[in-house]
């Protein structure tokens, strides 16, 4: 246990000693952590590299043979406080298609409080804000992280308030055009089918880039129907954005496909209107 006065900080202790002990084989074997006492006392003593004696407080029943080390390395520095200005910054990016407003943070300054020696290397407080592809405004509370001169965290200090709520709007960079999308189809049915087809989404939301004109429709991936035969067919297939312009949310159509026989609909109904034959 290393003492000091509350406005200093032991940097470098040891966190154990080794003490050798001597005594009677009942008593060493009932020895636990907290039977043997090991201090160092700094209150009262000023800044700087000190070299004290490590106090050993054995019970009775046990004396003390050796204490390695006997005397300790130790750099007392003062606790400070300073003041540092929140730097919020963003990490990753938002979805295609939009941007991000500059991060506005609920307070914009903190402090830092901790040994001399760590809090001066404290250049800068970070309150980072991760985006993976957002497409919406972010309200994030954040740790707060102190960085030295070179990015890197500093450690043994502690920040008030730790956490900050930081807001970050996200927009489209140009306002979503609704464009209708229309399924494609490839192949060629049996000369004796037809086919009509429905989907849904009928529009789509699409961003172009700034000055360019937007098509008047966009097209799904075109579907072979070469195979198909009579019946309803449900195919879900990835609509093709033009190029440089970004689909805001759907992304595919589904599409129902109906195929018929309108030579076996014709017989069909023919034989209903049939009149029954007479008997000769």
């Amino acid at each position: 246990d290393i003492k000091t006065d509350d406005d200093m900080a032991a940097l470098n202790a040891p966190g154990t000693v080794t003490i050798t002990v001597r005594g009677s084989r009942d008593a060493i074997g009932g020895i636990e952590p907290s039977t043997i006492a090991a201090t160092v006392d700094l209150r009262g003593k000023s800044e700087g590299l000190l070299f004290p004696r490590v106090t050993v407080i054995p019970p009775p029943e046990l004396s003390v043979v050796t204490v390695q080390p006997e005397r300790l390395n130790i750099r007392l520095v003062p606790i400070i406080t300073q003041s540092f200005t929140v730097e919020a910054r963003l990490s990753g990016h938002v979805a295609q298609g939009y941007s991000a407003s500059p991060p506005t943070l609920r307070t914009s300054t903190v402090t830092v409080k901790g040994p001399k020696t760590a809090v001066q290397t404290v250049k800068s407080v970070y309150a980072v804000v991760t985006l993976d592809n957002t497409e919406t405004g972010i309200m994030q509370r954040v740790q707060l992280e102190p960085r030295d001169e070179d990015g890197n965290p500093v450690h043994n200090v502690e920040i008030s308030p730790a956490s900050e709520i930081v807001t970050v709007n996200v927009t489209p960079a140009v306002v979503p055009r609704l464009l209708p999308v229309f399924p494609a189809f490839t192949g060629n049915l049996a000369p004796s089918l037809r086919m009509s087809a429905s989907w849904t989404p009928r529009m789509l939301a699409l961003v172009s880039p700034r000055g360019s004109t937007a098509p008047p429709a966009v097209f799904a991936e075109a579907i072979d129907v070469s195979r198909l035969r009579t019946g309803d067919h449900r195919f879900t297939t990835r609509v093709v954005a033009p190029k440089g312009a970004t689909l805001v949310k759907e992304k595919e159509i589904t599409v129902v496909v109906h195929v018929s026989s309108p030579e076996k609909a014709a017989a069909a109904a023919g034989a209903k209107k049939a009149p029954p034959s007479q008997p000769h």
